[in-house]
């Protein structure tokens, strides 16, 4: 079955308008021809047809910009991955699914690179990054809590910040090592999921009961 559960998301509060995709889209393409370093605002600016000024108006400044830029990314990787995936009864085989794939795009996406070679701004509550996991996490979470394979006890908001920090984490060990996805394949699966696991008196049960 396909999950659904993404229409349920709270995209529409933090979603851009069509203007401000458009400078974010144009940001993405600046970024991939020129890498980061060399994306500019002039840059930016030429390829959204917008003025400097309108782009310093929008977002500030550089910074702000970018972190737009990686959060409207995420976001746009979740749509997809959660629209082309079926919630499995087990919530660890989801979330070992969801790392595996965010770390083949951190692979190729210099937009991703850009926020896993970056700081920890984004685990700020309130960030934008962090306001797109929950939008996309909180309802598939809840999905699962009412299933009973999440304990009732569990704070969604805290489950939210953990996937964030493993995404990032595991994003980062591929993009700054030569580790290879069959290697992170079996770390997820041998130390991250079990840590997931109800039989063991962890968060999340391995199934529904």
């Amino acid at each position: 079955m396909t999950s659904g559960l993404l229409l349920r998301a709270t995209y529409g509060e933090i979603a851009p308008d069509e203007r401000r995709a458009k400078m974010l889209k144009a940001a993405m393409i600046v970024v991939a021809r020129n890498d980061v370093t060399n994306a500019t605002m002039d840059r930016i600016a030429d390829q959204a047809g917008v003025s400097r000024v309108t782009l310093y108006r929008e977002f500030g400044n550089r910074s702000s910009l970018f972190e737009a830029v990686i959060a409207y990314r995420l976001m746009l990787f979740d749509r997809r991955f959660f629209e082309r995936t079926a919630l499995p009864q087990s919530f660890s085989d989801l979330l070992g699914a969801y790392l595996q794939a965010s770390t083949r795009v951190s692979l190729r996406n210099p937009v991703t690179r850009r926020w896993v070679t970056g700081g920890l701004s984004f685990l700020r509550e309130g960030s934008q990054i962090h306001r797109v996991a929950v939008a996309t996490w909180s309802p598939i979470l809840e999905h699962y809590r009412q299933n009973g394979a999440m304990r009732k006890s569990v704070n969604a908001l805290d489950m939210v910040l953990w996937i964030n920090i493993l995404q990032y984490s595991f994003s980062r060990l591929t993009v700054e090592t030569d580790i290879s996805q069959t290697k992170v394949h079996k770390i997820v699966q041998d130390f991250v999921l079990p840590a997931f696991i109800d039989a063991q008196g962890d968060i999340l049960a391995s199934e529904a009961p």
